[in-house]
């Protein structure tokens, strides 16, 4: 058989296992889908949605629950899979002959005659030569739509330089913010859970150990990053480089939930990020942003834009832990629903949010909740209005130029830029610009509060709403935060 695709860079080609081709041009993220009966198929539908055949005789074309990002195809023993995003990577098989693309590689593919060939990444490849089909990272493209134009609720404003500014040069990149009572908490860059109070901060946990002065001293210091407040006055939290922990804030004591340590279907957690809780405490919902690249190389998972992280479920009483999500772009920020029904996780280099449901009819299956924003999202919280709060330290400018979006379809720039400066000299270049967008229950944009210069607010990566304020967190700045709701 020949399945020669012509389509841009995203979309899915399946077919048959029996002398049949199959033809695609379609909007980036349709799937196709046809019988296995000598029949060619050529949709013509939007973006997002799943073209799904019938099943009679031996052909079957089974979808998951979710429908767009996983489905299979199978006829006696010729069987046509998509991984779940479809359009990253597929697999061949026909008897004893298997062809599988890398998932990473989304560029075009073509198979005739036990070979595969990728017009963009080298000549052909012997099917069997698994080694060889797993080029470079770095050779990883894919394509943005083009941001949202800066208008109507996204109008630029200087909102955000009415926040005071807490703990200045006292306290450095307090990521993720929690409350018990009227006492705050935080998590710092060198390794310390902290207690804040009448203007005192004092150090209430430590998951690792040593001097913590640089970014190489992070695996050892560890570096607290999401943190929660569960049910019983203590407190949940999410160690990059350590794993889960619980909290006991008044009696300093800490709970080991999930060494990271611990592989995870074969796989280890290298980057722990962020972790939502059940209003009972019973389950933490939490993100592995990659497993191969650590926190203090987040610039390079940024770049290389792999698909190696995952949306994870511990339960607290029987310690098991599921996947829920994989293959995820640098997943980063996670909040469950008022309902407890579903999960919403941040995207952050594909500049959206996945929602994954946990409950209820629609358990197991998963959706876009929102696409295409207007930059790139890191810690979700809920908003008192009944929406999410969404931390943003880096837009898409439109109108304008988004670094990101620009690199994004060229991997050799991204190699050049990486041999030649530091993350911290890359950092430099990085537009200061904060954005805070609050969204509606349904993820419509609701309303935004900007700082473009980074001027008070700088590398925002979380909204944290209590008592009619919002405490904005930061990865990087040494200082937190506080704007008045009734100032904006």
């Amino acid at each position: 058989m020949a399945v020669e695709p012509s389509q841009p860079t995203g979309t899915s080609l399946l077919g048959s296992a029996f002398g049949m081709a199959v033809e695609l041009s379609q909007p980036t993220g349709t799937s196709l889908l046809g019988s296995a009966f000598g029949m060619a198929v050529e949709p013509s539908q939007p973006t997002g949605t799943s073209l799904l055949g019938s099943a009679f005789g031996s052909g079957t074309v089974p979808a998951n629950s979710d429908l767009s990002p996983g489905l299979s195809f199978q006829n006696g023993s010729g069987t046509v899979t998509a991984n779940r995003d479809l359009s990253p990577g597929l697999s061949f098989q026909n008897g004893s002959r298997t062809v599988t693309a890398n998932r990473d590689l989304s560029l075009g593919l073509s198979f005739r005659n036990g070979t595969l060939k990728n017009r963009k990444i080298g000549p052909k490849i012997q099917s069997r030569s698994r080694s060889l089909l797993r080029d470079r990272a770095w050779c990883v493209s894919h394509s943005f739509k083009e941001p949202p134009l800066l208008l109507g609720v996204l109008h630029p404003n200087t909102k955000l330089r009415q926040a005071e500014r807490l703990f200045e040069n006292q306290l450095i990149g307090p990521e993720s913010i929690a409350h018990i009572g009227d006492v705050m908490f935080t998590g710092t860059a060198d390794g310390r859970v902290v207690k804040l109070e009448n203007g005192e901060i004092e150090t209430i946990a430590r998951f690792g150990s040593g001097p913590c002065k640089t970014r190489d001293d992070e695996p050892v210091c560890g570096r607290p990053l999401g943190i929660r407040a569960g049910p019983n006055g203590t407190l949940f939290v999410a160690d990059a480089y350590k794993g889960l922990f619980e909290v006991n804030p008044w009696k300093r004591e800490v709970k080991l939930l999930l060494s990271s340590e611990t592989p995870i279907e074969g796989k280890k957690m290298s980057f722990v990020n962020d972790l939502t809780v059940t209003q009972d405490g019973r389950k933490i919902y939490f993100t592995d942003s990659s497993s191969k690249w650590q926190r203090r190389d987040y610039l390079l998972l940024v770049m290389e834009g792999t698909d190696d992280g995952r949306l994870l479920e511990y339960d607290t009483v029987t310690r098991e832990v599921k996947v829920l999500l994989d293959q995820l772009r640098f997943p980063n920020g996670v909040q469950l629903s008022p309902a407890e029904d579903f999960v919403l996780v941040a995207e952050t280099t594909m500049a959206r949010i996945r929602r994954v449901y946990v409950s209820g009819l629609m358990k197991g299956g998963a959706d876009l909740f929102v696409e295409n924003m207007p930059g790139f999202p890191d810690n979700i919280r809920p908003s008192s209005f009944g929406g999410y709060w969404v931390g943003m330290s880096t837009i898409r400018p439109n109108p304008g130029f988004s670094m990101l979006d620009f690199l994004s379809e060229r991997p050799w720039i991204k190699r050049m830029i990486f041999k030649l400066f530091s993350q911290e000299t890359v950092m430099k270049f990085v537009p200061r610009y904060s954005l805070v967008l609050e969204l509606s229950d349904s993820g419509a944009f609701r309303r935004s509060l900007h700082d473009p210069d980074g001027l008070v607010a700088a590398y925002v990566s979380e909204v944290h709403e209590h008592d009619g304020h919002l405490y904005l967190g930061s990865f990087r700045s040494p200082f937190l935060c506080r704007l008045s709701l009734q100032a904006v």
